[in-house]
């Protein structure tokens, strides 16, 4: 089950290269144009807009539902992203 809590764009990048996507793959997955994975990923903030809130969610649901991809979020051990074992 997806957790609540919503990606930064660092967390993004990072699952992005962990899996080899160009940022156009990545705008495929999601159904957003190219420019705006760009623009999510050179914005360090916490969004407030709604819309983009709904692109970082369907950022996180979908690299986790189609290549297991989990986003680990800040805390004691820091925040990052993992593979679920067996992908």
């Amino acid at each position: 089950m997806p957790s609540n809590e919503i990606p930064s764009a660092r967390m993004i990048r990072a699952a992005r290269a962990l899996l080899g996507l160009e940022q156009s793959q990545l705008a495929d997955i999601v159904g957003v144009a190219r420019r705006t994975i760009i623009r999510i990923e050179s914005d360090d903030t916490k969004p407030t807009n709604p819309r983009r809130r709904e692109i970082h969610e369907a950022i996180r649901d979908r690299l986790e539902k189609k290549f297991g991809v989990l986003f680990v979020y800040p805390g004691e051990t820091g925040e990052g992203v993992v593979m679920k074992k067996g992908k």
